[in-house]
């Protein structure tokens, strides 16, 4: 029997059960879409990372305390070390006034916690995170404050702040409360801007600066006792001819700071969100892997309904092995309805990813990123499992001796 006649029958035979056969390709087409929706979100979570990174600015280079990433001879990074801030030392402001006399570097600023819900009257707002920095920040990260203006040199010992979009309207309820006062530990600051609303992705590489309250360093050191923690310095080089040698010479500046050790690391603009990259793309890879056994257990539905057709096929069989049908054929009946099970729910699982993608999008702040490599890889993998799950039943079939068919029960 010709190919094309037994895809023919195994068309028919879908039809002929439409239901048992939609819920026969079912696990298929969840296992489809579950494989490419997760690694669509994961490639466009990593791309929203990045693209907030760059929208901080140009021309930049990160300093964070830790080893955080292993280089080869060329500089080039080998792993990252996602726990490599454990127990680190801290950045210093030696460290800052060091970074500030490198070449090349034209502004840099350290950015430290500081403890405190910020306050306005009795008012809270627990989601805010404080910040202390310096005047240069502004230059740095190279975006605009919409209202009023940041802190300069000689406002470094005032109680004043500049504040992010969300802050002033959740804890202001407006656009512009310049002028207004928000309270930290018990001290009030005077609001003098507003950052314009920064992007923020759904997991963000930096804090959320809609979010942030920033106030002059050398006021927070008193404010903290003199015992504020740089999480970062980020410091703006002239060129971006630049960007190699001047991350050259900060590693060598800090680590005549910290005696000789390198418990430090700094990232160059395209390496800033390496490490949440990297923990994404081990999570995309383990859901997708779970999501994979989905399409196991499709494969397992397949069989199964295939073998309660070959039942129910029997007398088919032995008529079909009476008139001349070879084992080959039979077999080659039952493989071909399996595999166009599975390419029905291939085709089926690829429309609903696309449509889900899109519904994603519209209707949360993910931005899934179709591409095409998880679309073949889902498509050859959900047809090998259709093919090998139509195995058994066939050989199952093909042995069917065709006396023992035709007689009656």
């Amino acid at each position: 029997m010709m190919i094309s006649e037994n895809v023919r029958m195994g068309l028919h035979s879908v039809r002929k059960s439409r239901f048992r056969s939609m819920f026969t390709m079912l696990g298929v087409i969840i296992g489809v879409v579950s494989v490419i929706t997760i690694v669509s979100l994961g490639e466009g979570v990593k791309r929203q990372v990045a693209t907030q990174v760059n929208e901080l600015g140009t021309n930049l280079l990160t300093i964070r305390p830790g080893k955080l990433v292993n280089r080869d001879v060329n500089g080039s990074i080998t792993s990252v070390n996602l726990f490599g801030a454990s127990g680190a030392g801290n950045l210093t402001s030696q460290d800052l006034a060091s970074i500030r006399k490198q070449e090349g570097v034209i502004a840099s600023a350290s950015l430290s916690v500081v403890s405190g819900v910020p306050m306005n009257g009795s008012k809270s707002y627990e989601s805010g995170t404080v910040i202390a920095t310096q005047p240069d920040l502004v230059k740095v990260i190279d975006h605009p404050v919409e209202f009023g203006s940041f802190f300069k040199s000689d406002e470094e010992g005032k109680k004043v702040a500049v504040i992010g979009a969300d802050v002033a309207l959740k804890l202001y309820g407006e656009a512009v409360p310049i002028g207004k006062t928000i309270t930290i530990r018990d001290q009030p600051f005077i609001i003098q801007g507003i950052f314009e609303p920064f992007r923020n992705g759904p997991i963000s590489a930096e804090l959320d600066y809609n979010n942030t309250i920033f106030i002059p360093s050398n006021y927070a050191k008193s404010l903290s006792a003199d015992n504020l923690t740089t999480y970062e310095i980020i410091a703006k080089f002239s060129s971006e001819s630049a960007e190699a040698s001047t991350a050259k010479a900060i590693t060598e500046a800090l680590k005549k700071n910290h005696a000789g050790k390198e418990d430090f690391t700094v990232l160059k603009e395209s390496e800033a969100s390496l490490a949440t990259a990297s923990v994404l793309e081990l999570l995309t890879k383990m859901i997708a892997g779970m999501a994979g056994i989905t399409l196991l257990v499709g494969g397992i539905g397949i069989m199964n309904v295939m073998l309660v057709s070959v039942s129910e096929r029997t007398r088919e069989i032995g008529i079909r092995k009476a008139i001349g049908a070879t084992n080959r054929q039979i077999r080659q009946q039952f493989i071909v309805e399996a595999t166009v099970l599975s390419v029905w729910g291939v085709i089926l699982g690829i429309i609903a990813s696309v449509l889900l993608n899109f519904v994603l999008r519209i209707v949360t702040d993910l931005e899934p990123v179709l591409t095409w490599q998880p679309i073949i890889v889902a498509s050859l993998l959900s047809l090998a499992v259709g093919i090998l799950a139509g195995v058994i039943p066939a050989i199952k079939a093909s042995y069917k001796d065709p006396i023992d068919a035709l007689r009656p029960n």
